[in-house]
């Protein structure tokens, strides 16, 4: 009786997780500096046509493979260049001209080979009209990071995300998730997936012995006078 019901609990919450596992998501690398939640901590930075923008203290690495970044505009931008630079490593891209405003803008660039720090992103404004990036205000970044306009620092902070992928499933995700969790404790990925196997297990098979002692407990005579 308890292995039957045990495997019935387990099979329902497989069925209730999957929705949720099939949910797709950005797979983030790096938040050099994060993105303006409202109207309150956007900084919006204008770059004149020809005019870049740069992102300097940036980390690079294998799953920095997209560049997050929005702009601001009063009509489609022109095409802005992309260039990630760091030590060994230079990866360029180009974004199309026809970029509308406040539509977040994913471009995808080659990865660094391995962990290289102290990098720059640059933004180029290759149209003719000024569009302006979101950014935020200073102090809100996630690293220290530097952000300069033509070359000359500004208060603001250019606002980049880094993403392995702009779109995947979160069941497609638990391996790097558990790895991340093993990285802060003295356990390997592997005994982390261990232990949530059990998890998942035992939490059905535990409900069923409970029941099982309740229904026996109510059944049992009652102790004799």
């Amino acid at each position: 009786m308890v292995i039957p019901v045990a495997v019935f609990l387990l099979g329902w919450g497989v069925k209730k997780l999957g929705p949720f596992l099939d949910t797709q998501a950005q797979e983030v690398y790096a938040t050099p500096t994060v993105q303006p939640t409202d109207a309150a901590t956007l900084a919006p930075i204008p770059v004149k046509g020809g005019k870049q923008v740069c992102l300097h203290n940036v980390e690079y690495g294998p799953g920095a493979k997209y560049v997050y970044v929005t702009i601001t505009t009063t009509r489609p931008a022109g095409p802005i260049a992309v260039e990630a630079r760091a030590q060994g490593y230079d990866a360029k891209a180009v974004q199309p001209a026809g970029a509308a405003s406040d539509v977040p803008l994913i471009v995808k660039i080659a990865p660094a080979p391995r962990e290289v720090g102290d990098g720059t992103l640059c933004l180029t404004n290759l149209g003719r009209h000024q569009i302006r990036f979101y950014g935020i205000h200073p102090g809100r970044g996630s690293s220290p990071t530097t952000t300069t306009v033509d070359g000359k620092a500004i208060p603001e902070q250019l606002s980049v995300t880094l993403l392995t992928s702009p779109s995947k499933s979160l069941g497609s995700r638990i391996g790097t998730i558990f790895d991340h969790v093993a990285a802060f404790r003295p356990v390997t990925g592997w005994e982390v997936w261990i232990v949530a196997i059990l998890a998942l297990i035992g939490a059905p098979v535990a409900i069923v012995v409970a029941l099982v002692r309740a229904t026996a407990q109510d059944e049992a005579p009652p102790p004799a006078d």
